[in-house]
């Protein structure tokens, strides 16, 4: 694709499906979890891999909205030693019991699942609550 690159010519938005820090450790001193573990590690590889291509938006865009990254990386929104070939921005949310529930949403975090259809009501609660920290005139200027 041979298109126009800038800050002032391109947007791009990125929108998560919520991220969860904190990944228990499911060995256990026996080795009976790791049956667990391999059960999770993909949801571990699809995290990382969020949180790189996050991570090379931001350093090759104009981040103009994002949350956290990870606890090691942090809040990267600019970076000015380089030039930037368009602007970025990045909804995401961290799903803790406390988020979930000022939210508004009935079930706890260990029970939200993408493919459990009776969660769509909470899923719908806690969508309307992330969607109110969007501000498309900040966050949009110049592409509207």
């Amino acid at each position: 694709m041979e298109w126009t690159s800038g800050v002032d010519r391109m947007l791009l938005v990125s929108v998560g499906t919520g991220r969860v820090e904190n990944l228990s450790n499911t060995i256990d001193a026996n080795g009976t979890g790791i049956w667990r573990t391999a059960g999770a590690a993909p949801g571990w590889l699809m995290a990382g891999a969020s949180a790189e291509n996050d991570l090379m938006c931001r350093m090759l865009g104009e981040c103009r909205f994002g949350p956290k990254i990870d606890n090691e990386v942090g809040c990267v929104t600019s970076n000015r030693r380089y030039g930037k070939l368009f602007s970025y921005v990045r909804y995401d949310t961290l799903l803790t019991e406390d988020s979930l529930k000022q939210a508004g949403t009935t079930l706890g975090l260990s029970s939200m699942k993408m493919d459990k259809v009776e969660a769509i009501p909470d899923f719908v609660r806690l969508g309307k609550t992330v969607a109110a920290q969007v501000n498309c005139a900040t966050h949009l200027t110049g592409f509207l």
